[in-house]
């Protein structure tokens, strides 16, 4: 397990990537316009909004009055401020190139809000479909399909196995028993389950599993690919080291086999191997950034070709979100036929049988 992520930190009071985006555009924009780092700062931590976020900027304009450095304040706040938001402050510290870093910064974590809410609303449409046609589903076999069936049924000798099968499910429906376990397993279960999915094995599992799903795994190899290769490129672009930017964007991005793969290409880099060796001897990273490291290592510039290959993921990824709601859309339409063509067959064939009989 890669010691660089550490799920679940800070989970529960840290603002959200939209709300720390839009207070590092407001800093950049307001120190661009000529106002002091101080001044900035001050007029963030006197905003309304989230109260963990205001609380924290109140904190880092207190250490700037000091004279800590922005860096320095917002490391002390580690669950309101990523590491990949400190360590590009630092960088621009260092390199005197504070201002177009925060913009940078506040650039990458733009990208990444747009990016989350479009991959969640490729998946929404379909999910809630699917709910909608369980719900009617169980209306169906709970309150609508008994009142038919028993008036139908009335003078029928041989009732067919499917209306039969039917009548079962309408049975169980309405087994106290059966509703017991049922409740007694989603109240048990979802909570055990998330919790485990919290722990550092079983969220590791979980991300690897994913990665591995037919459609949806492409999604989130192009997802990761696309937020891995930008926020690599921003901080390489300001001037930080290879493999300090490698653990800083592993961290970032919060996904174990990611972050155990960028820790192999770590030891590789440490015990003297090429950039393009050790992204290929991981086994984690697919051919086309590989092939884009070895472009870059060559020019000696990782950055560029790192945008232009998120870039490139990124139009990849549009075109899997609407592949992959294409084909969820007419799944769940064929099932919901599929139910509804067996009820009406369970209904119409005891009919047909009476008719037949008279």
């Amino acid at each position: 397990m890669s010691r660089i992520w550490k799920p679940g930190r800070g989970r529960r009071q840290r603002p959200t990537l939209r709300e720390r985006s839009v207070a590092i555009r407001q800093l950049a924009v307001m120190v661009r316009s000529g106002l002091s780092l101080e001044r900035a700062v001050g007029v963030l931590a006197n905003q309304e909004g989230n109260p963990h976020l205001v609380q924290a900027w109140q904190e880092v304009h207190l250490g700037l009055l000091r004279g800590r450095p922005l860096s320095r304040s917002m490391a002390g706040h580690s669950e309101t401020f990523g590491l990949l938001e400190v360590g590009l402050t630092r960088a621009g510290e260092a390199s005197g190139a504070l201002v177009p870093i925060l913009g940078q910064l506040a650039d990458l974590q733009e990208r990444e809000v747009h990016l989350q809410e479009r991959v969640r609303a490729a998946l929404a449409y379909p999910f809630l479909v699917g709910v909608v046609c369980l719900a009617l589903a169980g209306l169906m076999v709970g309150h609508v399909l008994p009142t038919f069936l028993i008036g139908i049924l009335r003078g029928v000798e041989e009732v067919p196995w499917i209306t039969r099968a039917l009548l079962e499910l309408t049975r169980l429906a309405w087994e106290p028993g059966v509703w017991a376990v049922t409740l007694s397993t989603a109240v048990l279960g979802f909570p055990l389950v998330g919790m485990h999915l919290q722990t550092p094995q079983g969220g590791f599992q979980w991300q690897k599993t994913v990665l591995r799903l037919p459609l949806l795994g492409g999604v989130c190899r192009k997802t990761l690919m696309v937020r891995f290769c930008r926020t690599l490129a921003t901080l390489l672009s300001s001037s930080m080291p290879l493999a300090g930017a490698l653990q800083v964007a592993a961290s970032a991005l919060a996904h174990g086999p990611l972050a155990e793969a960028v820790e192999e290409v770590c030891l590789d880099l440490a015990e003297g191997a090429g950039v393009t060796e050790s992204f290929v001897s991981c086994g984690f990273f697919p051919l086309m950034v590989q092939s884009m490291v070895a472009v870059g290592e060559e020019a000696g510039d990782l950055a560029g070709p790192l945008l232009r290959l998120a870039e490139f993921y990124e139009q990849g990824l549009e075109l899997s979100l609407n592949r992959l709601t294409s084909l969820l859309e007419p799944v769940v339409v064929s099932m919901v036929g599929i139910f509804v063509g067996v009820v009406l067959l369970a209904l119409f064939l005891p009919v047909s049988q009476a008719l037949v009989s008279l």
